[in-house]
């Protein structure tokens, strides 16, 4: 997934725990370690994915990556037409009954 991000000479990375402090400063979405680290769980499928960044054991997040994701990301999506769903309708499901077992002396 592209995040048309603009090359800079700097990169403004920081671990996950710096990232979530600033957050948490700035009032940004997200301020929790554990959303963060559940998208970098998902992996290469996380629409952030361009903005993590990893060096052996160590977890970066580049925060200029990470903006331009979440701003491509609010966008409304303008590619997809709307399509009018018809309500499903019920149909009668038989319900299964098993016979009562009692215990017989």
């Amino acid at each position: 997934m592209d995040c048309s991000v603009q090359p800079s000479l700097e990169k403004v990375v920081r671990t996950v725990r710096e990232f979530c402090q600033k957050n948490r400063e700035t009032g940004a979405w997200p301020a929790s370690e554990h959303a963060v680290r559940a998208i970098i769980q998902q992996g290469e499928q996380s629409p952030f994915a361009p903005a993590i960044l990893r060096y052996n054991r160590r977890v970066l997040i580049d925060q200029v990556a990470w903006d331009s994701c979440l701003a491509r990301l609010s966008q409304p999506a303008t590619n997809m037409p709307i399509k009018e769903v018809e309500d499903a309708k019920e149909t009668p499901r038989k319900i299964k009954t098993q016979p009562s077992r009692t215990m017989r002396s």
